[in-house]
């Protein structure tokens, strides 16, 4: 569950922000991640990921090592990516000099006769004014934690309550 949780790490002032400015570098890059995701290429995963996030973890060249490794323990154990899948972006909100939003994340594993769709969020953030987008997955973030992370975050931004995984039985 650990390594779950650990993998799907990758994959706010006052004032909205229109949404359709910003939807299509949003989906852009929040698509790139997701293939790289699919395709294991933490180099570019560790590119689309928030600089906090890479500060906590030491440097992208560090992270692209400790999910290489985490994959390689995964595989191990009899876990396989089948899917990820990113939603449309949802309310822009501007976090000091930074735009930020939600976009959902569905990621669906197989292990062994089993399917896990695990279903979250990524908070996307813009540091140059919606032409590019990093991510932070909010598995282990919340409305209390994050001003660790973000200290301008916009507290108007709610997280959504956490969802529980979905296990079913694997038809192939």
């Amino acid at each position: 569950m650990k390594k779950i949780i650990f993998i799907s790490l990758f994959l706010i002032g006052l004032n909205v922000v229109s949404q359709n400015d910003y939807t299509s570098a949003i989906n852009r890059d929040s698509d790139a991640l997701a293939k790289a995701f699919l395709k294991n290429d933490f180099k570019t995963i560790a590119n689309f990921t928030h600089k906090s996030i890479l500060n906590l973890i030491g440097g992208k060249e560090n992270m692209a090592s400790v999910l290489t490794q985490e994959m390689e323990k995964m595989i191990a154990d009899g876990y396989g990516f089948k899917d990820v899948k990113i939603g449309p972006p949802r309310q822009i909100y501007t976090a000091g000099d930074e735009l930020h939003c939600l976009v959902s994340q569905k990621i669906v594993l197989s292990l062994k006769d089993e399917i896990i769709t695990a279903n979250s969020y990524l908070l996307a953030i813009s540091s140059d004014k919606g032409k590019t987008w990093t991510f932070i997955d909010t598995a282990k973030i919340n409305n209390e934690n994050i001003l660790e992370l973000l200290p301008h975050f916009n507290t108007n931004l709610k997280f959504p309550k956490k969802a529980a995984l979905i296990i079913t039985k694997n038809e192939e």
